[in-house]
């Protein structure tokens, strides 16, 4: 087992790094404009006395006090730093899409393009820790987590499969005005033509043939409060998957700005890598899973582990031991299958690629003839 990275140059290191605080400061204040600005003052008259209210957007509920002057300051304060911020947020958008083309130009962009349309979607949305993608495109995060750049056969892939956390909540950014009603909705606003697989209903397909998975998990063993605790997606098919629940109580990984080859950026949520890695091999031994599927997790989980090896402070053995939520056996089965035989590999290599004294003597008189 072993798999070829490369890295990033230099400049295309410090373009990406530029372009990765301009996208995070991106998301930093709208997340503020969304919670801290999401309300609007205004003027009522009633009896002959003029009122002032303020109005949620997310509950439309209008709350009332007397005009004063203290009051028409305070609301003049806040309209103001509330146009700068929107002023603000607005000229940073406009810097992104210059970004976009030094990434373009240094060539970072990885990702699909669709992809990181609905990243980015999810992101304005705050929908980070609900919405997560699992499979192939986990790669992309990896890459950037860790600094490499996996060849591309491993990364090929046409559909996108987003998990929801059901035991997430929804933040107010999607209950605000002009927000997406439910996911769909969501796949909706960025290409219209998505529209339901009759055959499999949490499936969504648009004119180009992406397929867009909405794996909305149904069990017991991930307890939610059905009082429409979760509307956001309320009219996709529930689904009973064996060990659904592995995912949805494995640890996150939600710092990774992706590239699209576009050049625009998007955060990727998704599984932890080495929950990733764990739950990949146990998939591909699942025995009605596609015997080319099967290979190809197989190999998802080994690419992990290598990356993990060799680019991660982390000691593998005594991560897996924090594993609660996956089986003993599971893990175990990985530990004897990968993670072994990756360690033997790499005893092997260092034997063989280490040069005997004398056979350093010995090259260095060829040198000097």
């Amino acid at each position: 087992m072993e798999y070829w990275f490369s890295s990033y140059n230099p400049s295309q290191q410090k373009v990406y790094s530029e372009s990765t605080q301009m996208y995070n400061l991106y998301l930093d204040k709208l997340k503020v404009y969304r919670e801290t600005y999401r309300y609007r003052y205004g003027l009522q008259s009633a009896n002959g006395k003029e009122y002032i209210f303020k109005e949620d957007t997310f509950s439309g509920k209008r709350k009332y006090s007397a005009k004063t002057q203290e009051s028409e300051l305070y609301i003049k304060t806040y309209n103001t730093k509330k146009a700068e911020l929107k002023q603000s947020i607005k000229d940073l958008k406009s810097e992104l899409d210059t970004r976009a083309k030094y990434n373009r130009f240094e060539k970072i962009g990885r990702a699909p393009n669709h992809l990181v349309e609905i990243l980015t979607k999810i992101n304005e949305l705050g929908l980070n820790d609900k919405l997560v993608v699992i499979g192939t495109n986990a790669l992309y995060a990896y890459e950037m987590e860790y600094g490499i750049i996996i060849e591309q056969q491993h990364l090929a892939t046409t559909d996108i499969d987003i998990l929801n956390k059901r035991n997430v909540k929804l933040p107010l950014a999607v209950f605000t005005q002009g927000s997406p009603l439910s996911v769909v909705d969501m796949l909706k606003s960025i290409d219209s033509s998505f529209q339901e697989n009759p055959k499999a209903p949490y499936q969504y397909v648009n004119k180009n043939h992406l397929i867009v998975e909405l794996i909305n998990p149904l069990t017991g063993e991930i307890m939610l409060n059905e009082s429409r605790a979760d509307p956001f997606f309320d009219i996709v098919q529930k689904l009973d998957m064996n060990k659904i629940e592995w995912l949805n109580n494995s640890r996150l990984s939600k710092n990774a700005v992706i590239v699209a080859e576009n050049g625009k950026m998007a955060k990727m949520t998704t599984i932890h890598a080495i929950d990733f890695m764990v739950y990949k091999l146990w998939l591909s031994k699942q025995p009605d899973r596609a015997p080319f599927k099967a290979e190809r997790d197989a190999t998802q989980a080994k690419i992990v582990t290598q990356i993990l090896k060799e680019n991660s402070h982390y000691n593998l053995d005594e991560e897996l031991e924090k594993l609660q939520h996956i089986k003993k056996e599971v893990v175990e089965t990985y530990k004897a299958e990968i993670l072994s035989k990756y360690d033997e590999k790499q005893k092997t290599m260092l034997v063989v690629e280490e040069p005997s004294f004398e056979n350093h003597k010995s090259s260095r008189k060829r040198q000097r003839r």
